[in-house]
């Protein structure tokens, strides 16, 4: 039976994190340059993250897998600057 930390489990979140991603990408872009700069990059960082992800857990490479948590980290860090922006611009 696979657990809560199982490659298998790991593996479907991180598909359902990329169609997310994905559905995302068709949005129209956010008015505000610096805002829609970090939220692309975001959705970038993400999807690339998901695809380690998907392919880590494929073939239960632990090195793919923290490669993977790197991009979505990476991304973490775009959404923060993209809300940061907002507020800068009185969006919030």
């Amino acid at each position: 039976s696979a657990g809560i930390g199982s490659p298998t489990l790991l593996g479907e979140a991180c598909r359902d994190f990329r169609n997310v991603i994905d559905e995302a990408k068709g949005l129209p872009p956010i008015p505000e340059d610096t805002v829609n700069g970090h939220w692309q990059e975001a959705l970038r960082l993400y999807s690339t993250g998901a695809a380690f992800c998907i392919d880590g857990t494929a073939m239960m490479d632990a090195d793919l897998i923290n490669t993977a948590a790197e991009y979505l980290m990476d991304g973490t860090e775009q959404i923060n600057l993209a809300t940061d922006a907002l507020l800068a611009v009185g969006g919030v």
